[in-house]
């Protein structure tokens, strides 16, 4: 329990904040020195008059800090990932009536590309700019093991486990990008390639990170492993791999959750769910007052607070309270909903009363395949509300179709766009 917030399917002592706030702050502090393109090749590409050189980091004390600078960058941005998303994926809806016209482009899904790019949380960015800085994290977690890699042997503690937990976050960034964009662009070459070789990269990563961290003897080692297990399963997942999804699924600890760390400050600790929980955003009509037959629904607590001054209904999410509040993003519960979905009948039927029963919901029997696949999905969306799964859901199960038409609560018209477009920049 932290700031309220209940801890799905968490055992005592399952909970894991990878290298710990004051790492992580530390990290965000090197961060800071850096100014990037995601279409650079190099971290340092960028010349920074007076700051760093690239010898500077070419030192092994610093071979730990190299990988808490990767997590940072991922964390900060996963927080502008989820929000932009479940706004493109009708997760939740933008009724300000403000000038950030970014939020209403992300909201109707029409927004011009550049919309991507920015720093994380960057002023003027319009808050949540999902491209630029998952790349940046994808390419800080490359560097940090080519670095690792040619450091003498036996000046660095256990660099297995650097590599494995720096690939784990580069096949998150990796996977994440594919999932949400219609391509992805590698080592700024402009070349847009189809969300499919992103998926195969992902999986590859993830093999590493599990090969790695299995030839190590780091405490953290087994967290890491199962990090990349949900990982791989849900990049095979996206490649129609049901069998490779059940290998690395099955495997994974039960009570397993990995969660992205925030903090009230500094500001770029901070996840979005300020920005959620204000009259900018309303939860969309499907996540509100959510029941089990007739039974509310503690997996996803909501409040009506009725309207706001544009005239839109207001309803509040309270799984996330604030800015500060841990989201996880990889668990032993979304691997059992993995399994679910390759499996069908009464697999699924089983995951879904599994699931419930953590909650003492009422359980769900049918054996009609289609009903159990709405079903299914329809648990997964509530179980994995805001953890940054809806759009690639849907754009994976044809879902998107039923994504709303015509114009958003305040009157701004949809747009026809399914994944997102990649960034001009990419071609400049």
């Amino acid at each position: 329990m932290k700031d309220g917030f209940l801890r799905v399917g968490e055992r005592p002592g399952s909970r894991h904040r990878s290298g710990g706030v004051r790492g992580l702050r530390w990290a965000v502090g090197v961060l800071a020195l850096f100014t990037m393109s995601s279409a650079c090749d190099s971290l340092l590409e960028v010349e920074l008059p007076g700051q760093l050189v690239d010898a500077d980091l070419n030192d092994p004390q610093l071979a730990e800090t190299l990988v808490l600078s990767a997590q940072a960058d991922f964390e900060c941005g996963l927080a502008g990932y989820q929000m932009v998303t479940g706004s493109w994926a009708n997760e939740i809806q933008y009724i300000h009536t403000g000038q950030f016209i970014g939020l209403i482009r992300y909201d109707t899904r029409q927004f011009l590309s550049r919309d991507h790019v920015g720093p994380c949380k960057g002023v003027g960015a319009d808050w949540n700019p999902s491209w630029f800085p998952l790349h940046l994290s994808r390419t800080m977690a490359a560097e940090a093991v080519q670095r690792i890699e040619t450091f003498p042997e036996g000046v660095v503690g256990d660099p297995d486990f650097l590599i494995g937990k720096a690939r784990a976050y580069e096949g998150y960034s990796t996977l994440l990008l594919s999932e949400a964009f219609c391509g992805i662009v590698f080592e700024g070459d402009g070349v847009v390639r189809d969300r499919s070789e992103g998926f195969q990269r992902a999986e590859a990563l993830f093999t590493d990170a599990l090969n790695r961290v299995s030839a190590s003897g780091a405490e953290e080692s087994a967290a890491i492993a199962d990090l990349a297990r949900v990982g791989r399963a849900r990049a095979r997942l996206n490649l129609g791999n049901g069998a490779g999804v059940l290998e690395d699924a099955q495997a994974v600890s039960e009570g397993f959750v990995h969660y992205a760390t925030y903090d009230r400050t500094p500001t770029r600790r901070q996840s979005q769910m300020q920005q959620v929980n204000n009259e900018w955003y309303t939860l969309h009509p499907d996540f509100r007052a959510v029941e089990v037959q007739g039974v509310p629904d503690p997996r996803l607590p909501t409040v009506d607070l009725g309207t706001t001054q544009t005239g839109a209904d207001w309803w509040e999410q309270r799984k996330f309270p604030d800015e500060g509040t841990d989201i996880p993003f990889a668990s032993w519960r979304e691997a059992q909903l993995m399994i679910a979905e390759v499996e069908g009948g009464q697999v699924a039927v089983d995951v879904i009363n599994l699931l419930r029963d953590t909650y003492g919901l009422p359980h769900f029997e049918s054996s009609n395949e289609d009903e159990i696949r709405d079903q299914l999905r329809r648990e997964r969306r509530i179980e994995l509300f805001q953890q940054a799964t809806k759009l690639g859901d849907d754009l994976r199960w044809g879902t998107h179709v039923d994504w709303d038409v015509g114009t958003n609560p305040i009157g701004h018209p949809y747009g026809d766009e399914t994944c997102m477009p990649v960034p001009d920049i990419e071609f400049l």
